[in-house]
Formats: C-alpha cells, structure tokens, sequence
C-alpha cells in the first residue's frame, strides 16, 4: 500500500491516517493553513471520535512541532473539549446532579427540622438526613462528570429513604406526604437525567 509523507518530518505514514504518527501534525488543518499546498496520495478518513472523550493532544508532542503546527494541534484540542462540554450526556450529568444536590439540601433541611423535633424517632431521622445530604453531594460530584450510574444510585437512596419515612412515626401527616410526593417528582426527574446520559 503506498504510503504519504508527512510534510514537516518527512515520516512515512498510512494514507487514510489523520496526522503524522511521528510529530503528530493534523494535515486537514495543515491544509487549511496552506491553501495552495497539497501532501500526493492522502485521503482523509471519516472522523471517528466519541465527542464524550477528553482533548487529545499531548502536551510533551508539541514541543518538536512548528508553530502552525502546535497552534493547529492547540485549536484541535480546544475544539475537542468544547464539543465534549456541550455534549448532551454532560449536559444530563449536570442536570442530574443539581437534582443530587437539591435532594441533598432537602435531606439536610429535614435533618435540621428534626432536631428541633420532640418524638420518638427524631435523634435516627436526623442522623439519616445529615449522612444523606452528605451522600448526596458526593453522588452530584459524580454525576456531573456524566456518569450515570451515580444518578441511579441516588435514585435508589431516595426510594430507600422514602420507605424508610413510611416506617416512622410523623407528628404531622400532612407534611410527610407532601414530603414523600416531592421526593417522588425529584425521584421521577433524576430517572430522566439518567435515561439521557445515555
């Protein structure tokens, strides 16, 4: 199969290859940089990049190229992580964990209520709200990165703890419906980021 030469360090390289294997220069941007040049024999091949996945460019590669190389390799890697910021599963992961986080606040808020609270299961209710909001906020951490795994953990806690509410004595029934029935709407919306991070 014939191969093509990298333009700047001359090495050889496949011809559906998207950059230089040796120096790592991108020829598409190459020749964008240079309209009026062309590198014999190479057919650029379809992109194949998970738009999920972190910039590509190493660092320690750059400091054998030229500068429109390196600056082309820069704005490479800049358009990478734009796109992987934008993606959709990310934008997913930091919905569901702002959900994480306000069932982390409500769980801290719950705790706070029960220790001004005067009945018998208030000491274990509040110590359950203040380990949840604290596990909470550390399931948000890893939701926002877009793993969704951590979403549906949190889901599980919530489940979990509502039947938890249902097992203990409440001084007032009105509030602890309503309080089941919200965690039930941020149940539904957290299984919804979930399902789009995907």
């Amino acid at each position: 199969m014939p191969k093509i030469i990298c333009p700047y360090c001359r090495e050889e390289n496949k011809p559906e290859a998207a950059g230089c294997r040796s120096c790592g220069l991108d020829f598409a941007r190459w020749l964008k940089s240079y309209p009026g040049k062309s590198i014999p024999g190479w057919k650029p091949a379809p992109p194949a990049r998970d738009p999920d996945s972190p910039a590509v460019v190493d660092p320690s590669r750059l400091s054998g190229l030229s500068p429109d190389a390196r600056a082309a390799a820069i704005i490479a890697s800049m358009e990478a992580e734009d796109r992987r910021r934008h993606s959709p599963r990310l934008k997913a992961g930091r919905r569901a964990g702002t959900i994480l986080l306000i069932m982390g606040l409500v769980s801290l808020g719950g705790g706070l209520l029960l220790s001004f609270a005067d009945f018998p299961d208030s000491y274990a209710s509040m110590l359950s709200g203040y380990v949840g909001a604290v596990l909470l906020a550390g399931l948000a951490i890893g939701a926002y990165r877009g793993d969704r795994r951590f979403a549906l953990s949190g889901a599980g806690f919530y489940v979990l703890d509502i039947l938890i509410s249902m097992t203990t004595t409440s001084p007032n029934r009105l509030i602890a419906v309503l309080g089941m029935a919200a965690k039930a709407a941020l149940i539904l919306a957290l299984l919804r980021a979930a399902k789009d991070m995907d």
